[in-house]
């Protein structure tokens, strides 16, 4: 089972664990991943974690937008991956990152496949369709040899800041 290094941990409960992607550069991409080993799916979750999971959705989403105030917040669940219990992705989608996303040629081709092009199609423009934002953040600040340039507060720097936003919004489980 996938455990994140102690430094990438953000907040945990009883059957949560939350964490910066480990691999992500994009401040504030977290991770909520079960911490029962044989949880692949909701099916394996035991009723006190299913109860348990909007909760800490809920305050994932709330600390996030406090701490970044994105534009967006993404929630994604994928957990296809072996060695990984079920798991939720929560995306921020920053000014700067739609900005960067805007100015990136490559993704700007995707707009080609849209059913109605977006209003503004211009170089830097901040209109996108969800999916091809979540493929940008996921390839640029997950695996690319040259990813964009972060703006604004860094990794760690936005981890302590969420860590303190869960300590002080709900000390009874930080």
């Amino acid at each position: 089972m996938f455990t994140p290094l102690p430094e990438f941990v953000v907040w945990e409960t009883a059957h949560w664990l939350v964490n910066q992607r480990c691999n992500a550069l994009l401040p504030g991409y977290l991770m909520v991943g079960a911490k029962d080993p044989a949880a692949g799916d909701f099916a394996d979750l035991c009723p006190a974690a299913l109860a348990e999971l909007g909760v800490v959705l809920q305050r994932t989403q709330q600390a996030v937008r406090d701490v970044l105030r994105p534009l967006h917040l993404y929630t994604c669940r994928f957990g296809h991956e072996a060695g990984h219990t079920i798991h939720f992705h929560i995306i921020p989608v920053c000014e700067w990152v739609a900005e960067a996303y805007g100015r990136d040629e490559c993704y700007r081709q995707l707009q080609q496949f849209y059913a109605q092009p977006p209003a503004d199609a211009s170089v830097g423009a901040t209109e996108f369709d969800g999916a091809d934002m979540t493929l940008y953040i996921c390839r640029e600040f997950g695996e690319s040899k040259t990813p964009p340039p972060v703006v604004g507060p860094s990794v760690a720097q936005v981890i302590q800041r969420l860590r303190a936003q869960f300590a002080a919004a709900f000390p009874s489980q930080a």
